[in-house]
Order: C-alpha cells, then structure tokens, then sequence
C-alpha cells in the first residue's frame, strides 16, 4: 500500500527531525523529534472545537500540545495525554514556556490513566491499520483499529451528560469514510455535525466529526 510507504518515510523524518519552532494560534511552539508535526488537520480541530470558560476537555493523542494548548484560553482547565512519552514531554515544555496553568500533560494509553469526566473530549487518531513496533509508530498506525474501538467504548465512562466528542479522520483513498460512526453508534453516539477541510492540492480532506451521546 502506498499509504504505508509515505507514512514509514514520514516516521523517519519525524524520528530523525531537530527540533522545530512553529506558531499555532498565537501560540509559540517547540516540536521535539518523534512528535507528530502539526498540519491541517491540527488547525481544523482547534477552529471546529466549541468551548467556553466552564467546561473542561480532555485532548487523547495531544502530539506537542498544539490543539491543548489554542483550546487553554478559551477552557476552564484541560488535560492533554499521549501513549509517546516524548509527546507528552513535549507539551509538558510547552506548557510551562508559555506559563499555561490550566491544561497538565501526562502518559496516557487512550484512557487507561484517566480518572475524571469531561464536557469535551478530542481524539485526532492515527487513522491507519498497520502494525508498530514502539509508540512513536501510533502517530500514524492504529493495530487493529484498537485506540479507536477503545475511545469509542470508553469514552462514555469519562464524558459528561451533555458532552460532545470530536474525532478527527479523513477521506483517504483506502479509508471507510463510515467507520467511526459504526464505532460510534455501537457505543451510543450519534452523528450531530461535521467539519471538512481539503488539503491544497484537493487530493483529499480531514475531517472532525462531533458526536454526542443517542437518546436511550
């Protein structure tokens, strides 16, 4: 599969990368090597995301803390994780750069080391199935689809009554465009709206979708 091809090159890139300096939202950012580099679909979550200064979020996957990091003003607090420790390192250096208080990073497996609920919880998944060999692979490879059925499945656990969910994918040639609502409608969610954004060349879009929890 081509896909796997471009995404092993990506992760030597990233794996071998020095450290770079970006600005998100205002916001200064350092991306440390082994840490996904942020894109279009980074600033498609952090433009689609609705919040407002009493609700708390939770970000699975949070990378160098970019979408964490442009939610913190607009949030009451927030908590942003990552199965790579050196992700979480990562936005643990950003946070403390820029004096963010609100918003703490730690290790977390999905939410194998989340206690706690929350109004809004955001999951930008490594969209393809394919094995990895270390947690750095996960920023694209999912084995088995298991991150995803477990967000799906757990996220009922850690979302308030009137939550919403945000999950990003896209419209990859090899993707099934339907396959987080099937995870989510076996979970008790719903579809309620989605954002879309073409990357430049039109060869395909990113996508968050907003769930929120089916009327029992």
């Amino acid at each position: 599969m081509d896909s796997i091809k471009r995404q092993t090159q990506r992760l030597i890139e990233r794996r071998t990368a020095n450290r770079e300096c970006i600005t998100v939202s205002g916001f200064d950012l350092e991306i440390a090597r082994g840490v996904y580099q942020t894109g279009l679909d980074t600033s498609l979550f952090i433009d689609s995301i609705e919040m407002s200064a009493s609700k708390d979020f939770l970000e699975i996957g949070c990378g160098c803390g970019a979408i964490a990091i442009a939610l913190s003003s607009r949030a009451r607090k927030g908590v942003a994780c990552d199965i790579n420790m050196g992700a979480v390192r990562n936005t643990q250096r950003n946070l403390k750069h820029l004096g963010i208080l609100n918003v703490r990073a730690l290790y977390s497996d999905v939410f194998s080391k989340i206690s706690g609920d929350f109004d809004v919880v955001i999951f930008n998944c490594p969209y393809t199935k394919h094995p990895v060999l270390d947690p750095v692979d996960r920023m694209f490879w999912d084995p088995e689809d298991e991150a995803k059925k477990k967000f799906f499945l757990q996220a009922q656990e850690h979302l308030r009554p009137d939550g919403i969910l945000y999950f990003g994918w896209a419209d990859f040639e090899y993707l099934d465009i339907d396959f987080p609502s099937t995870l989510a409608s076996r979970a008790g969610f719903h579809l309620v709206e989605t954002f879309a954004r073409p990357v430049p060349t039109n060869a395909f879009s990113y996508y968050v979708l907003k769930y929120k929890r089916s009327s029992s």
